[in-house]
């Protein structure tokens, strides 16, 4: 009597391109200016000139991921969001937090595979972009390559107080249809 035996395999958390997860992380080791909590979640500073990247790059595909943003001033738009091209100086701004804004919610969607980039805040799409549809983004013609989200402030000045930025291990608004959360290669 033969017996066939299936091997335990436990199961993937999160699944494999989950859209309502991510597992992107502040890297300590790129940082600037700023100190990180809560796991690697959260980069904080009270000075010009600070910043940070991700752990994660992203090379291909549509990523979806969210940072809330917390501050103790609304004059200045001293806090900005990029995707950096590793190995080069190309640099895509996708969104900087509304002026007159103490706290929120910013949403961001990437297409590498279209070159395309959208940004939201507090659920709603800029302009009436649509990542699902392709539609009004906010960056057109990126070019092809490995990239990395970035978080700076101003190193002119602006800084009026404190700033936190939390990226989200679970995502508050739904992710666009088509588009998995930000999970990539650790380098």
């Amino acid at each position: 009597m033969l017996i066939l035996i299936k091997p335990y395999v436990p199961a993937l958390y999160p699944p494999v391109g989950d859209p309502s997860f991510s597992d992107v992380q502040w890297d300590p080791t790129k940082i600037g200016n700023a100190s990180l909590s809560n796991g690697n979640l959260t980069v904080s500073t009270a000075n010009n000139g600070a910043w940070c990247y991700v752990k994660s790059t992203i090379i291909v595909g549509k990523f979806y991921w969210e940072v809330s943003y917390s501050r103790s001033y609304t004059s200045a738009n001293n806090g900005y969001y990029s995707l950096v091209q590793e190995g080069s100086s190309t640099s895509y701004l996708i969104a900087s937090i509304p002026a007159g804004s103490y706290s929120g919610k910013l949403m961001f969607a990437v297409d590498l595979s279209a070159g395309k980039a959208w940004r939201g805040h507090n659920g709603v799409w800029e302009a009436g972009g649509n990542p699902s549809l392709g539609t009004t983004p906010q960056v057109i013609n990126m070019a092809a390559g490995m990239y990395r989200f970035r978080w700076v402030t101003d190193p002119s000045g602006g800084m009026a107080g404190s700033q936190g930025n939390t990226l989200s291990s679970t995502f508050f608004y739904t992710a666009p249809s088509g588009f998995v959360g930000y999970t990539g290669p650790v380098s």
